[in-house]
């Protein structure tokens, strides 16, 4: 189907534009929260989904969602504060589908109080969780994909509220420069360049 919206843009259906069907997509943070709603959609769209996190029960809740809607899951739970816990995770996933054509680093806390009251072991663990989390994932699982000439692969951060966002932007700049020329992207879906 297609619409116009009031602002004279054509809206076709969004499921033709975005079919994933055949892809195995790693959503480390997706049982609540953006990570879950981001687990459903690429469901949705026609990938196998692996969303993660650190409660056994939330995994097993989401991994069913995603199998009624007639994808393929695991339902295994992992920690970004332990790399041995994310490298558990990732060779799960390879056995079971073979690759990781997206990531989806989702994982994240805050801690609700004025920047200046934060105590520095609550900063402390935000930033390994939201900032060292990420450049984990990444590492553990971007590099399979160095030598892969699939241009559709997609390592997505998309940054969490609260005071370590701007932290976390900044720090996976590294991480996204060297893989942008392997057509990953960076916090905030931008398309990279090669440098």
């Amino acid at each position: 189907f297609e619409t116009r919206t009031k602002f004279g843009m054509t809206v076709g259906n969004t499921a033709d534009r975005f079919d994933l069907s055949g892809r195995a997509a790693l959503v480390i943070g997706g049982t609540s929260g953006i990570g879950r709603a981001i687990a459903l959609g690429l469901a949705d769209a026609g990938a196998d989904v692996v969303a993660s996190s650190r409660r056994q029960n939330d995994v097993e809740e989401i991994a069913a969602e995603i199998r009624a809607r007639g994808r393929r899951s695991l339902a295994l739970a992992s920690d970004v504060l332990l790399r041995p816990s994310l490298e558990k995770l990732h060779a799960a996933v390879l056995a079971a589908f073979g690759k990781v054509d997206i990531l989806v680093n989702a994982a994240g806390i805050t801690k609700r109080v004025p920047t200046l009251e934060c105590s520095e072991d609550d900063w402390r663990t935000i930033l390994e969780t939201n900032l060292t989390g990420v450049f984990r994932a990444c590492q553990i699982v971007a590099p399979p994909r160095r030598y892969s000439f699939d241009p559709d692969g997609h390592v997505f951060p998309p940054g969490s509220p609260g005071p370590a966002v701007v932290y976390q932007r900044h720090t996976c700049l590294p991480v996204a420069a060297s893989i942008a020329s392997r057509n990953e992207r960076v916090p905030n879906s931008a398309p990279t360049t090669p440098m």
